[in-house]
């Protein structure tokens, strides 16, 4: 059986996320960002934060209790 392959991995939903949350700021020194949509993608990137460290807990998780199925480095 081929175990499915997850749709993105936990290290680059950190990166979009962390992006998505800093992009505001920077955005904001050059032109005027309205505060729903600085909210909204601070947001966002919060929850692909999130999503991200949850992939990769379940993953270190996955690989305790399988020895030889671990994340590959």
């Amino acid at each position: 059986m081929n175990p499915q392959k997850p749709f993105m991995s936990p290290m680059l939903l950190l990166a979009v996320g962390l992006l998505l949350v800093v992009l505001p700021l920077l955005i904001n020194e050059f032109i005027k960002v309205p505060d729903f949509l600085r909210g909204a993608l601070t947001g966002a990137g919060l929850v692909l934060e999130i999503a991200g460290v949850a992939m990769q807990r379940q993953g270190l998780k996955t690989a305790v209790k399988s020895p030889g199925a671990g994340p590959k480095v």
